[in-house]
């Protein structure tokens, strides 16, 4: 989990419609519907004229419209009627603009220029426009909006008050409509719409993200952050590893942490080490990223790593392989372990890293200076089984022994400890099985301690007397779900011939 670019206040508060333009194909929504309503008033929307899901979004997907008869109605619903007179409003969307037309509708409500009202882009000189009824309201804004650019775009509508724009979390216009107050702006008929005008007359060109509707006007505060969400980007890999220097998610037979396969060739130079750890993203390599797009409950999110759509690999979910429904939490960033399929999750090891990459878009939001991305915090919070080093580990006395003659040797240790005795720390010898030979393979030359205890004064006799030196070797199992300890090593003997 994470915490960054922290919102203050509840954006969901008075929220009444939320459209992501998520899904990955038309007629996938709720209801038969094409696009969910993520506000959970249900008013899901439902494409006119043939619009298209675009890739090229903020927030993964979104709609595109060719600007000639494509549109999206979301129903007539009382609960969308949140332009009563005195009644406070805001509508916000990310759009880009890819043609000019009497007027590029972004969103509008009503069948007539007698009711309701639109949320627009002007004509020829293209600002952001709002007109209400037959125009009692027409406020147009300060910045031209250049054509096949992303632009988060708002209005802010205190009914006793002003009508603001903001343009990128910028204000960008501000106009009284206090003398419009008691105007009802509901629709008398009609219903509710994207990307085309109140009498169906006028098409918006490009694609619109992320539109939403509040029935409260939003402060200044609370829209930069809504720009933030899209425009400072803070994304996160993770790395599973078995070792503390973090090289290797597993091992071969013989593996290390410098040769993960255990091919005597070191990692630096060893390309094709599948052993090896690597930084992934959810869909279970480096070419995606933890991010605000998957910050949303494990049912909203979906793996098909076999279509193999663009790529040969079934065990790995490449973006066009994930299917992202709903909307992203509230929430700072919270990532599951559990809400990733087994083909795509981090393994479950001992040790953990992770990487940050920090993203802005062009701006001046943050008080005429950049707004930029935040990280204040990351915690790992482990879960499941307890992990084991999985990586042999080797004790041994500080000092030697010495010693004339050994009688007798005790052992209270775990059997997954294995030993090797030396009498000079240099050449450390094992018992295989018949004798006391030198070791050569710190893996599988190694002795059980029911060796070590039948044959110990075997090895004494067989050096005469001298100095005893003792190696433990600890590991864990494959899955590393078993500790290994030593708890005593009592070695009897005397200094006397």
């Amino acid at each position: 989990s994470s915490d960054y670019s922290g919102l203050s206040g509840d954006l969901s508060d008075e929220l009444v419609g939320y459209w992501s333009f998520n899904e990955k194909s038309l007629n996938t929504g709720p209801l038969s519907s094409d696009f969910q309503d993520n506000s959970y008033n249900n008013n899901h929307g439902i494409e006119t004229g043939g619009v298209e899901i675009d890739e090229q979004c903020t927030f993964g997907h979104c709609a595109k419209f060719d600007g000639v008869d494509a549109y999206i109605e979301f129903g007539a619903d009382s609960s969308l009627d949140t332009f009563a007179s005195n009644q406070d409003f805001s509508i916000c969307s990310w759009v880009y603009n890819a043609g000019t037309a009497f007027v590029d509708p972004i969103f509008a409500w009503g069948s007539d220029l007698n009711s309701g009202a639109s949320f627009q882009i002007k004509g020829t000189t293209n600002e952001l426009q709002f007109s209400s009824l037959g125009g009692t309201i027409s406020a147009v804004g300060n910045t031209p909006l250049n054509l096949n650019t992303w632009y988060f775009s708002c209005l802010s509508a205190d009914r006793d008050g002003n009508l603001e724009f903001y343009l990128n979390g910028e204000s960008d216009g501000v106009t009284d409509i206090s003398s419009t107050a008691n105007e009802d702006w509901n629709r008398t008929s009609g219903v509710y719409k994207a990307a085309t005008s109140r009498t169906n007359g006028r098409f918006f060109t490009g694609s619109i993200d992320e539109l939403s509707l509040w029935n409260k006007a939003l402060t200044s505060i609370e829209i930069q952050q809504l720009y933030r969400r899209g425009a400072n980007r803070v994304k996160l890999q993770v790395k599973s590893c078995v070792d503390s220097t973090c090289e290797c998610k597993s091992y071969g037979p013989g593996g290390t942490n410098n040769d993960c396969d255990g091919d005597t060739i070191v990692n630096t130079l060893d390309h094709d080490d599948s052993h090896k750890a690597e930084f992934i993203g959810p869909g279970g390599d480096g070419t995606t990223y933890y991010s605000e797009l998957y910050n949303r409950p494990e049912t909203e999110v979906g793996f098909q790593c076999a279509l193999n759509t663009t790529d040969e690999n079934p065990g790995i979910c490449v973006p066009d392989e994930i299917s992202l429904t709903g909307s992203s939490k509230p929430t700072g960033p919270e990532f599951l372990n559990l809400d990733y399929t087994q083909f795509v999750k981090p393994p479950a090891n001992r040790y953990a890293q992770y990487r940050v990459y920090m993203e802005a878009d062009e701006n001046t939001a943050c008080g005429v200076e950049p707004c930029l991305p935040e990280l204040s915090s990351v915690s790992f919070n482990p879960q499941g089984t307890t992990k084991y080093f999985g990586e042999t580990q080797s004790l041994k006395p500080i000092k030697a022994l010495y010693y004339k003659s050994i009688s007798n040797v005790e052992i209270d240790a775990d059997n997954c400890v294995k030993y090797q005795l030396s009498p000079n720390d240099s050449d450390y010898y094992w018992w295989n099985g018949a004798a006391w030979v030198v070791a050569t393979d710190n893996n599988l030359h190694v002795s059980t301690k029911e060796d070590v205890k039948a044959y110990m004064t075997k090895y004494a006799a067989d050096r005469g007397p001298g100095n005893l030196h003792i190696k433990a070797f600890l590991s864990t199992n494959s899955d590393q779900t078993q500790g290994c300890e030593i708890r005593d090593f009592d070695v009897f003997y005397s200094t006397k011939l």
